[in-house]
């Protein structure tokens, strides 16, 4: 007599997770599992030992299925789920004489992070050197064996929680690659999925006027020539940014330098034939024109301190005021010093021991100043013997006091330097 075919069970679809997909499977399912799942398919027996491993793990206590047709042919049985991790995983029904075939039906959810903490507040502003550890909270990070990327680089020594093994995660912060200022993080479950969400944690900026190394991210370098970093959050700089043409580098950032103040090795500096007044700060004054009979036109960067005449002219001491000088070059030097012998405003005096002759000064003891002294001795005698000759109540007392007023005046003008 000849045998029957007999037909092969199979699974025709798998429920009870978030949702079901095309081709019959269900998806989202926890990795922690315990989730009430349905398998439905036909030519199962009603009774009998089965089997059900899903993802090569065995199902414990499988209750026998159940028909939901009339003629017997669709049945399903419901299981609790259990832990595991990725997508398209497979379900077997293992009968007493038969086996179905694979089904990849069950997908589980990927890793979610809700939280990070560690370092300072909300993972921020971590060493840059890293061994800083790392609170990770969120779902579905698998039963063991995860692996936490922060950035390119693998979180260290990681470990599942012992009685929240699928919600929480530690690790130690690996040094930083780059510039550290916002760095994703993402969990891959073992054999599983990466998480899709963005989580960021901050690794340390630097200090204003630095830049962390490219060539060795994990220290600070001082900003080059030209450019800036500020502190603008609590994390600190991470790079340093060119400052526009116009402008100066310092701590706090670009500063615009005033008018006719181009910038010259980083430094505002008033242009020739300016100079800087009213000086509040580096970057705070004004260039002012330089005053006739000052000199700012051979070099750049004049100031009120060091504005010098121009030879022939005289400054007035604390003043920007320039005067020219009665005797010109020969009495004014440039630079503001009066020539040989001379002193004094607009240097038009002679120094103690010398006399103006002829606009040179000239000593008191040359053979000048004799003849000059014996020509006034002259004259005077001259004056005072016409007084006394043409004064008609001459007495002997006016004579005296003539003769006196002569000796007095002759004194006083050789004891005078002119």
């Amino acid at each position: 007599m000849p045998l029957l075919p007999v037909s092969r069970p199979q699974i025709l679809n798998v429920s009870g997770c978030d949702g079901s997909t095309e081709d019959g499977g269900t998806f989202n399912c926890p990795t922690g599992g315990n989730q009430q799942i349905t398998i439905y398919g036909q030519d199962f027996p009603i009774t009998g030992p089965t089997n059900i491993l899903i993802g090569g793990a065995e199902v414990q206590s499988v209750p026998d299925f159940r028909t939901v047709t009339e003629d017997d042919v669709y049945s399903e049985t419901r299981i609790a789920l259990p832990a595991g991790t990725g997508e398209a995983v497979t379900v077997v029904v293992v009968l007493s004489l038969q086996i179905t075939p694979p089904a990849a039906l069950i997908n589980y959810a990927a890793p979610a992070i809700s939280a990070i903490r560690g370092c300072s507040a909300g993972a921020r502003g971590c060493r840059r050197t890293g061994a800083e550890r790392l609170t990770i909270e969120g779902s579905n990070f698998g039963e063991s064996g995860a692996i936490v990327f922060i950035g390119l680089s693998e979180c260290l020594n990681v470990t599942h929680a012992e009685s929240e093994k699928h919600e929480r995660l530690y690790c130690l912060t690996p040094p930083v690659l780059d510039d550290g200022k916002a760095v994703n993080v993402r969990v891959l479950q073992k054999n599983g999925q990466l998480s899709r969400t963005e989580s960021l944690i901050f690794y340390a900026g630097c200090p204003a006027g630095e830049e962390y190394n490219k060539a060795s991210p994990e220290e600070c370098v001082p900003c080059q020539a030209g450019s800036y970093s500020s502190e603008a959050t609590n994390l600190g700089a991470y790079d340093c940014v060119p400052c526009p043409p116009g402008t100066v580098v310092r701590a706090e950032g670009c500063q615009v330098c005033p008018n006719n103040a181009p910038v010259i090795d980083n430094q505002c500096v008033c242009e020739l034939g300016f100079y800087a007044s009213n000086v509040v700060s580096e970057t705070n004054f004004t260039c002012q024109p330089c005053p006739v009979g000052a000199s700012c036109f051979d070099v750049a960067g004049a100031s009120f301190e060091s504005l010098l005449p121009v030879a022939g002219y005289w400054r007035a001491p604390d003043t920007d005021m320039f005067y020219p000088c009665p005797g010109g070059e020969d009495h004014c030097q440039e630079g503001g010093a009066c020539a040989p012998l001379h002193t004094g405003p607009l240097c038009a005096s002679c120094e103690e021991g010398y006399y103006m002759w002829g606009g040179v000064c000239t000593s008191c003891d040359s053979g000048a100043w004799v003849v000059l002294q014996l020509l006034f001795f002259l004259c005077s005698l001259g004056y005072v013997l016409f007084i006394h000759t043409t004064s008609q109540k001459t007495t002997g007392e006016s004579s005296i006091k003539v003769l006196l007023y002569f000796v007095s005046t002759t004194r006083s003008v050789r004891g005078q330097h002119l």
